[in-house]
C-alpha cells in the first residue's frame, strides 16, 4: 500500500476535525493552546525540567489532516545518554525550519509516535483516536500516522494541574542511574492503576493482586524490578527462597528450569551481591535486560486485553457523562 504524501497532508481546523465524532466529547477546545513556533517549552533543558515538560505535555492532542489524538499518557526522554539510556541519536530532531518534528517511528515491530525537540523526545504510551475510538494502550501504534507538519495543541496551564507523576517504562541499560527516573505523567482522569499502561515497574503490582501466594517465574522477576525500581534495592536472599521453592514444585515446567524466566533468575542469582542497590553492575544490568525481553510478551497482553478493556469503560464513561 502506498502511504501518503507529506506534502499534500493538510490541517483542517480543529473544530471541523473533531465535529460529529462521538469520542471527540472527550475534549474541551476552549482548554487548549496550539504548540506554536515562539513557545518556551520547546528550548527547555530535560535535566532540569522533565517533570515539568510531563506534566504540561499530558493530555495533548496531535493533528494530522482530519484525525486527532488524544495523548493519555506521555513519556518524556533527554537527547543525551546520561538522561536517557536507552537514547536514539537524532530520533524525532526537527530541523531549523520548526522547534519541534512529530514523527511516526518505527523500531523493532514497534511504531511509536514521537513529539521530539532539540532538547528532550516525548513517546506516547497510551492514546485514544477521537476521530475514530481507537484506544491505544502501550508504545504501538499502527493506526495514527502524523505528517511532517501536524498541528499540537497543548492542554492550557497543564503544568498546573494536578497531574501525579507515573513511572516511566523501565528500559535496558540498569547500570545506568537514568533507567529509574520519574519523566512521566498521565491524564488525571486515567491514573488508575486498572488504566495505566503496563511496564516493568508495574507488572508487579498486577502480578501480587492474583493468585493469593502462589509464585511463578513472572511474579518474581516483577518482584525483582518492583523491589528496585520502588525501593532502591533488592535482597539476594529474597529471590533464591523464593526460587528454591518454585524449583522445587511438583508442577514446574523443565523447560522454564532450562532455558525459561527460572534459569535466567537463577543467573541473576549468581550475578547479584547480597544486596543489589540501583543503579546495578553491568553483570546485573544484563541479565536484567533479558528478563524484561522474556517478560515483554506478557506485558504486551495485558495492555491489549485487562488494561485496553478499562480505558476503554472509562471512556465510555465520559462519554456517556457529557451526553446526559
Amino acid at each position: 500500500m502506498k502511504r501518503r504524501s507529506d506534502k499534500v497532508v493538510v490541517d483542517s481546523k480543529l473544530e471541523l476535525a473533531l465535529r460529529s465524532h462521538a469520542y471527540c466529547s472527550l475534549v474541551d477546545i476552549s482548554n487548549y493552546k496550539n504548540l506554536g513556533d515562539e513557545d518556551p517549552i520547546c528550548t527547555l533543558r530535560f535535566s532540569e525540567h522533565s517533570k515539568h515538560l510531563a506534566r504540561s505535555l499530558s493530555g495533548l492532542l496531535i493533528q494530522s489532516g482530519d484525525e486527532v489524538l488524544l495523548c493519555l499518557k506521555v513519556e518524556v526522554y533527554g537527547r543525551r545518554g546520561s538522561e536517557d539510556a536507552h537514547c536514539i541519536a537524532k530520533l524525532g530532531e526537527p530541523d531549523s525550519s520548526r522547534p519541534f518534528k512529530v514523527v511516526n517511528h518505527t523500531h523493532e515491530n514497534t511504531e511509536m509516535v514521537i513529539i521530539g525537540t532539540m532538547r528532550w523526545n516525548a513517546l506516547v504510551t497510551m492514546a485514544v483516536v477521537v476521530t475514530s475510538g481507537r484506544v491505544i494502550v502501550g508504545p504501538h501504534n499502527p493506526w495514527f500516522h502524523p505528517h511532517a507538519a501536524s498541528h499540537v495543541w497543548l492542554v492550557k496551564n497543564g503544568d498546573k494541574d494536578l497531574n501525579n507523576n507515573v513511572e516511566r517504562h523501565t528500559r535496558s541499560k540498569f547500570n545506568h542511574a537514568s533507567a529509574y527516573e520519574l519523566f512521566a505523567a498521565a491524564h488525571p482522569r486515567f491514573l488508575s492503576c486498572f488504566t495505566l499502561p503496563v511496564t516493568l515497574s508495574t507488572l508487579w503490582e498486577f502480578k501480587s493482586r492474583g493468585k493469593g501466594k502462589i509464585w511463578s517465574g513472572a511474579k518474581l522477576a516483577s518482584f525483582v524490578f518492583d523491589q528496585l525500581l520502588n525501593h532502591g534495592k533488592i535482597l539476594k536472599s529474597d529471590v533464591t527462597q523464593r526460587l528454591d521453592e518454585l524449583e522445587t514444585r511438583e508442577n514446574c515446567p523443565k523447560k522454564t528450569t532450562i532455558d525459561g524466566i527460572l534459569a535466567n533468575l537463577r543467573r541473576l542469582i549468581e550475578a547479584m551481591r547480597d544486596e543489589e542497590t540501583k543503579p546495578v553492575s553491568m553483570k546485573v544490568s544484563n541479565e536484567l535486560r533479558q528478563l524484561a525481553e522474556k517478560l515483554q510478551g506478557e506485558i504486551t497482553n495485558l495492555n491489549k486485553t485487562t488494561i485496553t478493556d478499562e480505558v476503554k469503560t472509562v471512556i465510555g464513561y465520559l462519554i456517556n457523562k457529557v451526553h446526559s
